[in-house]
């Protein structure tokens, strides 16, 4: 099912991705790479901007907000942190990591 806005325009996804995470003795999280798929390529991380606990509007969900920056693209990385489940995700427009790159 696409997701589509208001005026019937295609938005944006959800798509759930590997993250490499280091964790400070004091429990902060700071990502360093990013893997689309199980069998794809690792993205480094270049730089963490700021992280802040903020919705995803076009994507939908919340959680943590990482604004970074990839291959010289921002980009805005969730920890999506549900009761149910923890994951991390990228708000894209096409919901098939092949079609994806930084």
């Amino acid at each position: 099912m696409e997701d589509r806005d208001s005026a019937g325009k295609k938005g944006s996804y959800k798509l759930y991705v590997e993250v490499g995470v280091v964790y400070s003795p004091g429990g902060a999280m700071e990502p360093k790479y990013i893997r689309l798929s199980p069998t794809g390529e690792k993205y480094m991380i270049d730089r963490i901007y700021r992280h802040q606990r903020a919705a995803s509007r076009k994507a939908g969900g919340c959680g943590i907000c990482y604004f970074v920056r990839v291959r010289g693209q921002e980009a805005r990385l969730f920890y999506e942190d549900a009761p149910d489940a923890c994951r991390w995700f990228v708000e894209t427009k096409n919901p098939i990591a092949e079609d994806i790159s930084f």
